[in-house]
C-alpha cells in the first residue's frame, strides 16, 4: 500500500501495515492536505472508514478513486460507526471469515440494531475478555439463525 499527497510524496509500507497505512494518512489530513492511499486491501478500506474525521481522506483502489468522507455519508449510522467490528465477522481474508458465513445480505441495519450492546463492546478499549466472548457468541449466534438467548451450556 502506498500513501500519497502532493507535498509529501509517497511512503511505501511492506508487509501487513494496514493499520500504519490509514494511521499515517490520518496523520498527514491533519495538515488540511488531501491525501490519497493507493491499496486494493479490503481491511485498508474499512479501516478508512472508521475514520470519524475523513475529510480529504481518499481511496484508489483497482484503478478507481473514493472519496472517504462522501462514502461515509452513504452508510447508516451504526454500519458506519461499527464498520471494523462487522469486518470481523464478514471479512474475506482468512483470519476473519467464518466458514460457510451467511451472505452479507445480514449486513442490513435492522437486524444490528437489538445488538448494539454487543457491537459497543468490540469498541470499548475497556471491555474484559468476557464481555468480549460474550458479545462475540451472541453476534455469532444472530449471523447463523438464533434468535434465542444462549445459555451457557449451549455456547461456543
Amino acid at each position: 500500500a502506498v500513501v500519497s499527497t502532493q507535498s509529501t510524496g509517497a511512503r511505501q509500507c511492506s508487509g501487513d501495515a494496514d493499520t500504519e497505512v490509514v494511521s499515517t494518512a490520518v496523520e498527514l489530513l491533519q495538515s488540511h492536505t488531501p491525501v490519497a492511499i493507493r491499496a486494493d486491501d479490503t481491511d485498508i478500506l474499512v479501516l478508512a472508514l472508521s475514520q470519524e474525521n475523513s475529510d480529504g481522506l481518499y481511496l484508489e483502489r483497482c484503478g478507481k478513486v473514493y472519496d472517504i468522507a462522501a462514502f461515509r455519508r452513504l452508510l447508516p449510522p451504526l454500519l458506519r460507526k461499527n464498520a471494523i467490528v462487522l469486518h470481523g465477522f464478514f471479512g474475506n481474508d482468512t483470519v476473519s471469515a467464518f466458514y460457510g458465513r451467511p451472505s452479507r445480505k445480514t449486513l442490513k441495519e435492522e437486524m444490528w440494531t437489538d445488538l448494539t450492546d454487543e457491537l459497543e463492546v468490540f469498541l470499548n478499549p475497556e471491555a474484559t475478555k468476557d464481555a468480549i466472548h460474550q458479545a462475540g457468541v451472541r453476534i455469532t449466534a444472530r449471523l447463523y439463525g438464533c434468535n434465542e438467548q444462549l445459555d451457557e451450556e449451549r455456547e461456543i
